[in-house]
């Protein structure tokens, strides 16, 4: 589910709390609590709104990885893909990646990308639909 999908069901249960918010058929206790769970749902929704997924997700340009030391990366090359954690160092910048049970492999940043023709990013590419 996308979060334009989350947050379209959000929206509806935002819809129904306002109303029962102004509903005065509800106690002015109910309308209270009505009205924050709505507020809540509203905030909730423009927090989704500022998430990843929302967000553009271009390949990493060598500039953006040298800041982020430590973070996650989405690895995606013909022969593999998967996360990695990058690791910025005097030797260059390095991508380490989990490649069994407890085995590990350390590629260069310039080998991964150039020689492989691969791509890194901050999170999994959107499938073609």
């Amino acid at each position: 589910m996308s979060n334009e999908e989350i947050i379209s069901v959000i929206d509806e249960l935002a819809l129904g709390a306002e109303e029962c918010a102004n509903d005065y058929d509800y106690t002015g206790r109910a309308r209270k609590a009505h009205a924050r769970k709505a507020k809540a749902l509203r905030a909730a929704i423009e927090k989704l709104r500022t998430q990843p997924d929302n967000q553009p997700n271009e390949p990493l340009t060598l500039e953006e990885l040298r800041e982020m030391d430590g973070q996650p990366v989405w690895m995606e090359s013909d022969s593999e893909t998967g996360w990695g954690i990058l690791v910025v160092c005097g030797s260059g910048t390095l991508i380490m990646a989990k490649t069994g049970k407890e085995s590990y492999v350390i590629y260069s940043y310039d080998r991964y990308n150039e020689q492989l023709g691969a791509k890194l990013y901050r999170r999994p590419p959107k499938e073609e639909k």
